[in-house]
């Protein structure tokens, strides 16, 4: 049974309604640590100057994929740099920023969501950052070269059982972690290597840099290799990841709170859950090459009770932005996504399941849904295999039901969709483009 269900234009350009956030009384900066320097640190991007409420604050330069080149071998796909000053804040707080290079002719923020206006004195521009949240301020209407504000909340510094990295360069390699440990990587540390944990309550935390850019483009390590049970990421950067960066495999009970992942690389999925349960991706930030946020089931059992809430999603060039089904079957559930924005995607696929094995897919929720300025598939081209929601690619064995597209806006190309494959109670409502 398919519904498709209209409604009034959401006011204002974007949706609206109760989100995450609330506009804070004024704030300060917090844990302003200046970037180590040295050949295998981050390097800075001197595009941009940054403070806010009149601190200095670092900003790092990162690669950026901007379309499809690349694929299928390694290397980085066609990348582009943009700047990122990340800084912890305690209420709503003034950014100043004064670019450079190039001459300033216009500046807006996204995601539109957020409704931040930015004005502008020649090459100097004030951004004022109401909550704490995942900014990125556009220079003369161009989709690369931008500047990534990122604002976190107050850190509370982990104790107990921890492994400590501080500001400097560190290579430990791969890190096995066992039960109750937590990994703190500070602000100023970049860590040169990986994490598996397959211990329950292990935690990842901090405001530093893991990163995998000295490694082969054809490593296939997962950056975060997760098991256990009741298992937490938060606030970290994990970059130049390959295959997959973030990969829970049979956990049950996973957090993954303020992460920033960058990665140019080819094949380079954001959060792979895989045959796990209870899994909850928040507040996040993901700027790879590959899928956004997909589900698989590798070993068997099946993805159950996940939810995906206030991310930005930044995916550049590959397969989807939400996918179900690239590798294994067995059965999918109990899925909502809600108030996530995806910002200048080039994603063949924006809403997918490919289902090679013939999984049910059922009980799934994409709601307020913001896509901006999407521009389809540049590898491929913009043809029939870019599409904003296709079910099943397989002739038709695939079984999807009680799936519900509600309240999402789209700005840009506007890609068909199709249902291929048996589609059961699917509903669409209040779907703009």
């Amino acid at each position: 049974m398919l519904q498709i269900l209209g409604g009034s234009p959401v006011s204002g350009g974007g949706l609206t309604g109760d989100f995450w956030y609330v506009n804070q009384a004024p704030g300060n900066i917090l844990n302003n640590v200046q970037a180590p320097t040295g050949a295998d640190s981050i390097p800075l991007y001197d595009d941009f100057s940054v403070s806010i409420q009149g601190q200095n604050v670092s900003v790092y330069k990162m690669d950026m994929a901007v379309d499809g080149t690349g694929y299928p071998g390694g290397g980085v796909a066609n990348a582009q740099p943009c700047g990122i000053a990340d800084f912890d804040v305690d209420g709503s707080v003034t950014a100043t920023i004064t670019v450079k290079n190039r001459t300033v002719s216009s500046c807006a923020v996204f995601p539109r969501r957020y409704g931040v206006t930015p004005t502008r004195d020649g090459n100097t521009i004030t951004v004022p950052i109401p909550h704490p949240g995942k900014y990125i301020l556009q220079i003369n209407g161009a989709q690369r070269n931008f500047l990534c504000l990122f604002a976190n909340p107050p850190l509370v510094v982990p104790t107990g059982n921890v492994i400590r990295y501080g500001p400097g360069i560190h290579k430990p390699g791969r890190v096995g972690l066992a039960a109750n440990t937590t990994v703190f990587i500070e602000r100023g540390a970049v860590v040169y290597g990986s994490f598996s944990s397959f211990g329950d309550n292990a935690r990842i935390t901090g405001r530093g840099f893991l990163s995998k850019r000295l490694e082969p483009d054809s490593g296939s390590t997962h950056m975060l290799q997760i098991g256990g049970r009741n298992v937490r990421v938060e606030g970290v950067y994990v970059v130049y990841g390959q295959p997959f960066v973030i990969r829970p495999t049979v956990c049950d009970g996973l957090t993954v709170d303020n992460v920033k992942v960058f990665s140019a690389r080819a094949n380079s999925d954001g959060c792979s859950v895989t045959s796990s349960s209870n899994c909850t991706i928040k507040n996040s930030y993901f700027a790879n090459w590959d899928d956004g946020q997909t589900c698989k089931t590798d070993p068997g059992p099946p993805v159950d009770n996940l939810l995906v809430t206030d991310n930005l999603y930044m995916t550049a060039s590959g397969w989807r932005l939400f996918g179900y089904g690239a590798e294994g079957g067995s059965e999918y559930r109990n899925a909502v996504y809600r108030r996530n924005d995806a910002v200048w995607t080039h994603c063949m696929n924006l809403l997918h399941t490919e289902t090679p094995n013939n999984p049910y897919i059922h009980d799934i929720l994409i709601e307020d849904l913001i896509i901006e300025d999407h521009h389809g598939h540049q590898q491929q081209g913009l043809d029939r295999t870019t599409t904003f929601i296709r079910l099943g690619n397989d002739g038709g064995s695939t079984r999807h039901d009680r799936i519900t597209f509600r309240n999402i806006r789209g700005y840009g190309i506007k890609p068909p969709s199709y249902l291929d494959g048996r589609c059961d109670m699917i509903r669409f409502e209040n779907i703009f483009w």
